[in-house]
């Protein structure tokens, strides 16, 4: 999970445009510290430099096997209705909230529904009277996550056109952030 949700830190940027395979993560890391709010920026050095909280909420999560790589480009829908994920590269194990914020973050232009309608829907589904308490956590693990996984690629939108969705990651991790135990 550390390297999972750290995979794509300003730190590998650097590392990538000194391999000479620059994807433009530094740069969205360096318009991310221009654009961001200043807490959602404190906030993403410190879990970069030190992932651990996050680490430990998305251990006491239920786990299962997460993609990893879950985007549109790798979803196909056979004739007849079934679902076939491909490109299972990065597969791992952990809280399906790591990959609903990838997904998310990585397809909301292609969504068609605004973020926060999909992450309702998605509560309505999985919630229930008991499970409240636990999906508030998975829900600030789901922006926590987001953040730190294309925090670099909102910022690197908002500086070309709108910047509502990374005001909106950064607003929902920065809560998180403040609502739970491990981040104080």
């Amino acid at each position: 999970l550390e390297s999972r949700v750290t995979m794509l830190s300003p730190a590998v940027g650097r590392m990538l445009i000194e391999g000479g395979r620059d994807f433009g993560l530094a740069r969205g890391w360096d318009a991310f510290s221009r654009i961001a709010p200043p807490e959602a920026v404190r906030l993403a050095e410190r879990l970069f430099a030190d992932p651990a909280p996050l680490v430990s909420l998305l251990r006491s999560l239920p786990q299962t096997l997460l993609h990893g790589d879950l985007k549109l480009a790798n979803i196909a829908i056979e004739p007849g209705g079934r679902l076939c994920l491909l490109d299972w590269a990065l597969v791992c194990h952990g809280p399906a909230a790591v990959d609903l914020a990838w997904f998310l973050a990585v397809n909301s232009s292609r969504v068609g529904v605004p973020l926060p309608a999909v992450v309702d829907r998605y509560i309505a589904e999985r919630t229930d009277a008991s499970s409240a308490e636990r999906w508030r956590r998975e829900h600030d693990a789901f922006m926590l996550c987001g953040l730190l996984l294309y925090g670099w690629g909102k910022a690197l939108d908002a500086e070309s056109g709108p910047g509502a969705e990374l005001r909106w990651w950064c607003d929902g991790a920065v809560s998180a952030a403040e609502s739970l135990n491990e981040f104080r």
